[in-house]
């Protein structure tokens, strides 16, 4: 997941260069904060929003296109198993390096509702109060 990580990155990071003087809400497993700090990305501009283990697999089974990623494995169960072991695995390798890196990192289990979210992330990331709407 990392490497993949790598080697999207830089066509994010052209983006993003292109676009610095405004401000964007990006997402994917291809801003890791190590890449990301190679930006000189001030740290109250990015944050990590990581899932629960419970929540990565109650939503991430939810997603129409899984059945269609299994159903070439000997044993569909046992590979999705792995699939979120792994993704945990991820999103606990991406908080531990946020924190290493100075890097804000929220982690949600769903229990909040979005608008409380997005009140939370706004309060990490420094965002004004004006202009914004409700969810």
């Amino acid at each position: 997941m990392a490497l993949l990580s790598s080697k999207i990155f830089p066509y994010v990071k052209s983006y993003l260069i292109k676009n610095q003087n405004r401000p964007l809400l990006v997402e994917g497993a291809g801003l890791l904060p190590h890449l990301v700090k190679e930006l000189e990305c001030q740290a109250s501009s990015y944050l990590c929003l990581t899932p629960t283990a419970d929540f990565q697999k109650k939503h991430y089974i939810q997603r129409e296109w899984v059945p269609y990623v299994l159903e070439g494995t000997t044993n569909p169960e046992q590979a999705f198993e792995n699939w979120m072991q792994r993704d945990i695995l991820f999103a606990q390798m991406v908080r531990k390096e946020a924190m290493k890196l100075g890097y804000s990192s929220l982690v949600t289990d769903g229990s909040q509702p979005e608008n409380q979210t997005a009140e939370e992330v706004a309060r990490l990331l420094k965002l004004s109060n004006k202009n914004r709407r409700n969810i």
